[in-house]
Parts: structure tokens; C-alpha cells; sequence
């Protein structure tokens, strides 16, 4: 992004691509919890269910529109390094938020799923993985 940023190209992109960040406060209280050994507390859950919605409402939903203006785009002012990277690199944190976006939403479920269970049939869980 500091190429784009100094030569002024796909500036709304790299915009999109620092705003994603923001998820990133989900994740990390969500970890801190975690480590501090609160994975049963309520609020771990709360702060579990509500990134994996801040992530798909700030990583996932904007990103077909956001992928049809790239490929849509007028590129006649690139020159043919800027136009291959941004062939080549723009659609990569495309492709890495939905494989994320699939990672965190089977977790979520896999979770809520297992609050459900009984003691003993999380014990046998534990004891499989």
C-alpha cells in the first residue's frame, strides 16, 4: 500500500483494506480472554459472535462491489508494472478474507455447538482432539 499511496493509485482500495483492520479489536479481546482462561464466560461469546459479525459487515459484504470497480476500472493512466501488481495483488486480501471468513464462522459454530453439549460429552471431545 505505500506504493499506491505515493504514486496516488487504487487509493479507495488500500482505504477499504486499512479500514478492515478495525476487526482486528474483536480478535484480539477475544484472545485475551482466551489466555485468561474465560473461554466460559458469557462476554467470551458475546465477543466471539459479535467479530465474526463486524467481519463479515466490514470484509465480506463490501467486497464484490469493491472487486467490481477493480476489474471494471479504467487503467489506461497505469503502466504496465502498476496495472500487473494490482492484477495480481489487489484480489489477494479478497481471497484471504473469505478463506478467514469461513475459518471464523464454522469456528463459531462449532463452539456455540459445543456450549451445548453435556460435560461428559465435552470431556470425550477433549480427550479426541
Amino acid at each position: 500500500w505505500p506504493y499506491c499511496a505515493l504514486e496516488g493509485r487504487a487509493l479507495a482500495i488500500v482505504l477499504f483494506f486499512i479500514c478492515t483492520e478495525l476487526t482486528n479489536i474483536g480478535q484480539h479481546l477475544r484472545m485475551i480472554l482466551l489466555k485468561l482462561g474465560l473461554e466460559e464466560n458469557p462476554i467470551y461469546t458475546v465477543i466471539g459472535v459479535s467479530w465474526v459479525v463486524a467481519f463479515f459487515i466490514v470484509r465480506i459484504l463490501p467486497s464484490p462491489y469493491l472487486f467490481s470497480h477493480l476489474v471494471n476500472a479504467n487503467y489506461s493512466e497505469f503502466s504496465s508494472y502498476q496495472f500487473w501488481c494490482v492484477f495480481f495483488l489487489c484480489p489477494l486480501p479478497f481471497i484471504l478474507n473469505s478463506y478467514w471468513f469461513y475459518l471464523l464462522f464454522t469456528g463459531v459454530i462449532k463452539f456455540l455447538n459445543k456450549k451445548n453439549l453435556t460435560p461428559a460429552q465435552r470431556e470425550k471431545l477433549r480427550k479426541a482432539a
